[in-house]
């Protein structure tokens, strides 16, 4: 879970052309272990399995939300799956930490567990669904971007000079009349 989420995490942030650095995004595993080591948490490395997935599924989300400028549509479905997903996981390591849920139980299908184990394969599959989406509505965006700039100049190019004439000559006759 926390490799999923740590990888994801990364993705997004090399999508958005930021760092994101290999060793943070496999952080969480390590820390699982230490919590088995550790006497004191040795009960809880299911709390901190799914607070560590919580955790790095939030800071997804917050990515996709700064990286939001681009105006991509395909961004928005992919923040609402992050925030559904750490909200989820929230309320996992929060039943978990409580005692309402066992540690390492397995949980009954209609129960909370179960709803998360479900949301965790929609999330799964959404998230791998917009994500290619996301990438193919860049490569779009900058292939027009591209087709409507002058290479050595990096000034618009006729046709797109032409178009945006044609709407400023539009508005203007739209305010006149």
């Amino acid at each position: 879970l926390c490799s999923q989420s740590g990888l994801i995490w990364k993705a997004v942030r090399n999508i958005d052309g930021k760092r994101a650095p290999f060793l943070l995004a496999l952080l969480g595993p390590p820390a699982i272990v230490l919590a088995a080591i550790v006497p004191a948490l040795r009960g809880a490395t299911g709390s901190v399995s799914i607070l560590a997935g919580a955790v790095y599924t939030a800071a997804t989300a917050v990515s996709l939300w700064h990286g939001r400028s681009d105006r991509l549509i395909a961004r928005w479905p992919l923040i609402g799956f992050s925030t559904v997903h750490a909200l989820a996981l929230g309320i996992g390591t929060y039943s978990t930490i409580s005692g309402s849920t066992g540690q390492d139980a397995v949980p009954a299908l209609m129960s909370l567990f179960g709803f998360i184990y479900f949301e965790s394969i929609i999330f799964a599959l959404g998230t791998a669904v917009f994500a290619l989406a996301l990438i193919n509505e860049r490569d779009q965006a900058v292939s027009m971007a591209v087709a409507h700039t002058d290479g050595l100049t990096g000034i618009a190019n006729r046709v797109h000079f032409l178009a945006n004439g044609a709407r400023a000559i539009e508005r203007c006759r739209r305010g006149a009349a």
